[in-house]
């Protein structure tokens, strides 16, 4: 038998919305007339219908995380291409996403399917959907990301959301590069402190930032 427990826990207002939206809906459409107290009966189950919906469509919680890096396009003036880097995240329902701190200062989510292109010793390469900023503001984008062969698997504890929520606030103080509160700290910092996995201390900061001079 299929237990449902509900987390929505609606307010009084909501269930007083609902259920005048149910007994109006209800008559408009040529139903039988349905007192207000029926109407109360059937919002608890709608409520749960939409708590069970929104639980299978829930991505799971992340049980293996690798680190990702793509280059970026040079800067006016610079002979040094920047890199970028997030998270690839896996579930336990075997679906994958990734999370990315990016120069607006957010955190973001993006679900897809990474395909294999290349793979090495300790890293591959791969084709995975990514956040854009600049140009495409707001847009989702397939790259090409150099991602950990192995990665990390973490304890079943957090979902995709809770991460990125997670990063967010460990990088309260906003996007700076001169501050080195940038999408290298971020994902770091996330993989240090929320999820307890061992992050060996860049010797030379500058090289997390420019593509080709930090490995994987």
């Amino acid at each position: 038998m299929l237990k449902i427990t509900t987390k929505l826990n609606p307010s009084a207002g909501q269930m007083t919305t609902l259920t005048n939206f149910v007994y109006r809906f209800h008559c408009s459409n040529g139903g039988l007339i349905m007192s207000r107290k029926i109407a109360m009966l059937v919002v608890p189950f709608l409520f749960l219908m939409c708590d069970f919906a929104m639980a299978q469509d829930s991505p799971g919680k992340v049980v293996h995380v690798y680190v990702i890096r793509r280059p970026l396009d040079k800067t006016p003036g610079s002979v040094d291409v920047l890199a970028h880097s997030g998270l690839l995240l896996k579930t336990d329902k075997g679906r994958f996403l990734v999370l990315e701190y990016m120069s607006d200062g957010k955190a973001h989510l993006t679900e897809g399917v990474p395909t294999d292109v290349k793979t090495r010793n300790t890293s591959k390469d791969i084709k995975m959907k990514g956040y854009v900023i600049r140009e495409k503001a707001g847009k989702v984008v397939e790259f090409e990301w150099e991602s950990q062969l192995k990665g990390k698997a973490v304890t079943a504890k957090f979902t995709p959301e809770e991460l990125r929520e997670s990063m967010q606030k460990l990088m309260s103080s906003g996007y700076s590069v001169w501050k080195a509160e940038h999408c290298h700290t971020a994902q770091e910092r996330l993989r240090r402190e929320t999820l307890g996995l061992d992050v060996p201390k860049v010797t030379e900061p500058r090289n997390d930032l420019l593509w080709g001079s930090h490995k994987l």
